[in-house]
């Protein structure tokens, strides 16, 4: 299965907002066989602290479910990648992982100085 595209959006909110996924679903095959999106079961996002080391979580969402929100516990860097699995259950290679890292917020500056 081929070009599937991930993408990371804010959902705007708390100081340190959640991320959402949103996937563009593959069309076919990795052998250019096609692939109508009512032969894909299912696309998982999985999650961590570091490329290559998604462990830190997954979640399993419905092909026609294309976004998921996935909290964040607080700031640092996390790292997502997506598999697809049609409806026998074979499953793509893992996407290409995107990151994002989110800083602690910094105090206010002062408003005056006298």
């Amino acid at each position: 299965m081929r070009a599937l595209l991930l993408a990371l959006l804010l959902v705007a909110g708390a100081a340190i907002a959640d991320d959402t996924v949103t996937v563009v679903l593959p069309t076919e095959y990795d052998n250019g066989d096609p692939l109508p999106v009512s032969q894909i079961s299912r696309w998982t996002v999985f999650w961590g602290t570091a490329e290559n080391s998604y462990q830190t979580g997954a979640l399993s969402v419905q092909a026609s479910q294309l976004s998921v929100t996935v909290p964040r516990s607080g700031p640092g860097k996390v790292c997502y990648v997506v598999v697809v699995a049609d409806m026998d259950g074979i499953e793509s290679d893992q996407s290409e992982p995107i990151c994002r890292t989110v800083r602690k917020p910094k105090p206010a500056r002062i408003q005056s100085v006298r």
